[in-house]
């Protein structure tokens, strides 16, 4: 649901633009304003999840995304739907530090990115509804009832919270701090690189959500139906996800995030030179949502090695914190780059901002070998 809602307005990007009469770029603001929004309330999503415990939280993300949702249905102009997308943004900004610090304090250590694998594919999933969803209502006349089906469904998980904390089948306290000793995880120049590539991550992660659609839609496809190729490009990421968090059992995942990383950019570099190939530009951008979401497991799985369990939503809410306030302006500028340059232009451009990415992970390898030894002393 979450990442579904923030994929819901770029899959229809230009439908939505034609309907209020602006430009992509001006379209593109509302995108934007999610990604702000979203990332300025996870850092006090982290820390209500740490005091007051993460399932009221939860519970106040479904039904804050419930009325967000219903709002952009609404929306008679692009200045109130802007405010309702952003309100949207924010409601989204609470799962994450909430639902991701509810699951690292929920299983062992060792099992952590395995279950935070698991936990992931269903991110990709949500998005790989979400253009069959908006795309066919869409194709019906009305982009916006995608939003209103959004808020019934939020509203639904909401009952669902308030029956399952009912039950106590969740914590519905915040959890009890372990003993004053307890070690932190690494400290200092591992962390801030670590989060330096995840804002890259994002920036590339909310320029391509932008892009792809849009580059599909234009080029048509010869076998299957628009919605169900952005659906399926979009699955591989739940696989990426799976693989990501198995991958991270009872070992460093430090070296396979290197390996996401790296690929990235020199995938999106790829996908500018192959734009005229009947299907390598296809399968280029299948990859990168295989290694964008496989950095996610690696990443929730190294930044619990970095902090006290009591800790565990503020961190994550800093990691999103980070990560959607960068991320935010990828939007305006990928639709920027599409009308003024072309798609070609636009892939090459985004593929030169991630060769950074490449260049802190290494650094972040360096940094973190480093502080190991301090650490296990």
């Amino acid at each position: 649901m979450c990442h579904g809602a923030k994929l819901a307005l770029p899959m229809v990007l230009g439908q939505a633009a034609a309907h209020y009469e602006v430009s992509l770029t001006a379209m593109a603001v509302p995108v934007g304003a999610f990604g702000l929004c979203m990332g300025l309330a996870s850092l006090p999503a982290g820390l209500w999840s740490d005091r007051y415990g993460a399932a009221r939280v939860l519970t106040a993300y479904f039904w804050l995304t419930a009325v967000g949702a219903l709002l952009c249905w609404a929306a008679p102009n692009l200045a109130l739907f802007t405010l309702a997308h952003a309100l949207l943004g924010a409601a989204a900004g609470l799962y994450h530090p909430a639902g991701l610090g509810l699951l690292s304090l929920s299983v062992e250590r060792r099992s952590l990115g395995f279950a935070m694998g698991l936990h992931g594919m269903a991110g990709p999933l949500g998005m790989a509804a979400t253009p069959i969803l908006m795309l066919r209502f869409a194709l019906m006349g009305d982009w916006r009832t995608g939003f209103l089906w959004l808020a019934g469904a939020a509203a639904a998980a909401a009952l669902c919270s308030h029956g399952l904390r009912a039950r106590k089948l969740v914590l519905d306290q915040a959890p009890d701090r372990l003993a004053k000793g307890e070690r932190s995880g690494l400290r200092g120049a591992p962390v801030l690189l670590l989060v330096s590539v995840i804002g890259v991550n994002a920036f590339l992660a909310d320029g391509f959500a932008v892009m792809f659609p849009e580059m599909i839609k234009t080029r048509g496809v010869f076998v299957w139906d628009v919605d169900a190729v952005l659906a399926s490009i979009l699955a591989v990421g739940a696989i990426g996800q799976f693989i990501g968090g198995m991958l991270t059992k009872g070992a460093s995942p430090s070296s396979l995030y290197v390996v996401a990383v790296a690929a990235q950019p020199l995938i999106l570099l790829s996908v500018g030179l192959w734009l005229d190939a009947p299907v390598m530009p296809f399968l280029l951008l299948a990859g990168f949502t295989f290694f964008n979401f496989m950095t996610q497991p690696l990443e929730n799985s190294l930044l619990a090695g970095f902090t006290a369990r009591a800790k565990r939503g503020t961190v994550y809410a800093l990691k999103f914190l980070v990560g959607l306030v960068i991320g935010s302006p990828a939007p305006i500028v990928a639709a920027a780059l599409l009308e003024k340059s072309g798609f070609a232009t636009a892939w090459q451009i985004f593929g030169v901002v991630g060769l950074l990415a490449i260049v802190l992970v290494f650094l972040f390898r360096r940094a973190e070998a480093r502080a190991r030894p301090a650490l296990a002393g």
